[in-house]
């Protein structure tokens, strides 16, 4: 799976195309052992299509905490990820991903490494899920 370059809004999309014929199942499976409390950050679903999910990572490894959404639209052997950045906090304060950028959409120097430490915390997450439908599958051809 590619890297995560988020946007400057703190967006990113991404079509995976995969051979398993349970994605909606094993995603749900994948939320309920990768998530503290699944049933708190599922907060959409419907039954084969879609699953959308509201988060919280933890601050930690140099990077603020962040709110998040995570929409996965699911079809036969393929799925789109969609990944918002909500806000992040540190210290009591509050703030949009978009700050970190200048007003003409570039990155400022200063917030390089800790834009590159969040997507890498992004690709972490959706790496997980992604291997967790490869095990899966492998799993069931027994």
């Amino acid at each position: 799976q590619p890297s995560v370059q988020l946007d400057s809004k703190g967006y990113y999309e991404v079509v995976v195309e995969i051979e398993n014929d349970n994605l909606f199942q094993n995603s749900i499976n994948w939320l309920n052992t990768y998530y503290e409390n699944p049933d708190k950050v599922l907060k959409g679903k419907i039954d084969s299509e879609y699953l959308r999910v509201s988060a919280k990572h933890r601050e930690g490894n140099g990077i603020p905490a962040f709110d998040y959404t995570l929409e996965i639209n699911l079809k036969p052997n393929k799925y789109r990820i969609r990944y918002q950045i909500t806000e992040l906090t540190a210290g009591g304060m509050t703030w949009k991903f978009s700050s970190y950028y200048k007003a003409d959409g570039r990155l400022k120097k200063m917030n390089k490494n800790k834009v590159e430490r969040i997507e890498a915390e992004v690709h972490s997450t959706l790496s997980n899920h992604f291997q967790y439908l490869m095990k899966s599958k492998e799993d069931n051809d027994w």
